[in-house]
């Protein structure tokens, strides 16, 4: 047993920097290019806060990850082959925050960027992205302690 996990780690093939870049920046193109195609304006200042600020973040942590703990990079980067290797809880709890998320992005596009049903003010945007930054620091935190 122990054979294979050592042949296992030799095998594991860290990103480089460049890729784990290349790879978060895309997917925050696509996020923003979501985020205003459905709000259907380009100008979308709190989209491109939120997408850059997201990236950046990402970044920092995929960057910090790598250094600390590449295993475990590795790990988060590689999903599972299929969903009969995950746990029912694990398939439930994706499912379910996969579906959040998407309504999440379809509702604030269309609330916060086409239609604007509801009117917030930029005291309570900024304590939402004050939140949104200490929410990934905790993220961060746990990545540092808990590595499983």
């Amino acid at each position: 047993m122990k054979e294979i996990h050592n042949q296992n780690e030799e095998q594991m093939q860290i990103p480089s920097i460049p890729n784990i870049l290349t790879k978060i920046i895309i997917f925050g193109l696509i996020q923003l290019l979501a985020l205003h195609l459905l709000a259907w304006k380009l100008f979308w200042l709190d989209a491109w806060i939120f997408t850059g600020l997201f990236t950046v973040l990402f970044c920092i942590n995929a960057l910090w990850l790598r250094n600390y703990d590449p295993k475990l990079l590795v790990k988060r980067l590689k999903p599972k082959k299929s969903k009969d290797e995950w746990k029912s809880w694990d398939k439930k709890i994706s499912t379910a925050l996969s579906i959040c998320t998407i309504l999440i992005y379809i509702v604030s596009s269309l609330d916060g960027g086409r239609f604007q049903w509801v009117k917030v003010s930029q005291w309570i945007k900024i304590i939402g992205l004050l939140g949104f930054i200490i929410a990934y620091l905790i993220i961060h935190f746990i990545f540092r302690v808990n590595n499983y």
